[in-house]
């Protein structure tokens, strides 16, 4: 008869353990869902991340250098929402102290000395 009692606690605990750990991930998993949703909602207003950009042309056997056109470039990424994917809206690059920005400071260093 004692050998009953103590396994029917051993019974009432591991249901216990079990029903705690099936709370535990069901609140994880609500949790993780809120922040892919909050994820979702930043990558629908754009978020900034940098870019590099690595060429590779090589023949089989031959180790050729990498080229790196475009190093740490700052971008910002926005996708947009169709039906129930996300799908690239914009692409931007900011440019700053690029050649372009360097020609029109000069240009407006010309015209302003006139």
């Amino acid at each position: 008869m004692f050998y009953y009692f103590i396994i029917w606690w051993y019974v009432i605990i591991y249901l216990f353990l079990f029903i705690f750990m099936l709370a535990t991930v069901r609140d994880d998993a609500h949790q993780f869902e809120l922040k892919l949703k909050k994820f979702a909602t930043l990558l629908e207003q754009g978020i900034e991340v940098t870019m590099w950009q690595m060429n590779r042309n090589s023949e089989f056997g031959v180790d050729s250098p990498d080229d790196f056109p475009l190093k740490g470039t700052p971008v910002q990424l926005k996708l947009l929402r169709r039906g129930e994917f996300l799908v690239q809206a914009a692409l931007t690059f900011s440019m700053k102290g690029g050649y372009l920005s360097k020609a029109i400071s000069r240009r407006r260093g010309k015209l302003s000395s006139c």
